[in-house]
């Protein structure tokens, strides 16, 4: 938004949690007490800075229609989502209406070391453009059906899930281990600077 950009819409169906404090912008204690929808948040921000008219607020999940829909209305989209099936529909989206996707993901591996001690892996983020015509999150191996079933089973039927897992039939699915906010920033900014490379080039090259 503070890009300039002409229209933002904001599709999200989830509420502000104090364990959100350390990394969504704008928002407050008052907002976490009160459950207030992200994307009401975020839409407030927007428009005490850029003005009325600029956010469009969607407080439904992306696996809804009209969700869909209200995403297929824009010109670019960007995913940054939390689950393998959110992605998969962000890719068949950027596949059916043609357009241009920007999908970013951070992960901060770690392992037990002596004790109750975790020790940090490594930090990592993600940045991979999807051009219409051209590969998808699928065929990169950012999501597959296998992994997307397996996140789906352990949300509809844990029991089964667990029977699988143990059986091998795939590998486990990440707990949610949310980042802090200054890795989150970094594969934001460069998701939006290799948006405006893309719209206008600026780097020379040869």
């Amino acid at each position: 938004a503070r890009l300039g950009f002409g229209r933002v819409i904001l599709i999200d169906f989830d509420t502000v949690e104090h364990r959100n404090l350390n990394r969504i912008l704008h928002s407050t204690i008052d907002d976490a007490d009160n459950r207030l929808l992200k994307v009401l948040g975020a839409a407030r921000a927007i428009t005490e800075y850029r003005g009325p008219d600029v956010a469009t607020p969607v407080a439904l999940s992306i696996d809804q229609r009209d969700a869909v829909i209200a995403a297929a209305q824009g010109d670019v989209l960007f995913s940054c989502v939390d689950t393998l099936l959110a992605r998969q529909i962000a890719d068949l989206m950027a596949s059916a209406f043609v357009m241009p996707l920007f999908d970013m993901g951070v992960t901060i591996p770690a392992r037990g070391v002596e004790g109750d001690e975790i020790a940090i892996i490594d930090a990592v983020g993600r940045i991979d453009y999807v051009q219409p015509g051209g590969s998808s999150l699928m065929t990169r191996g950012v999501h597959d059906p296998a992994r997307v079933r397996a996140e789906y089973l352990a949300k509809a039927n844990p029991d089964q899930h667990a029977v699988e897992l143990d059986a091998g039939y795939f590998d486990g699915v990440a707990e949610q281990a949310p980042s802090v906010i200054s890795l989150n920033m970094r594969a934001a900014s460069a998701a939006m600077n290799e948006f405006i490379l893309r719209a206008y080039p600026f780097q020379l090259s040869g």
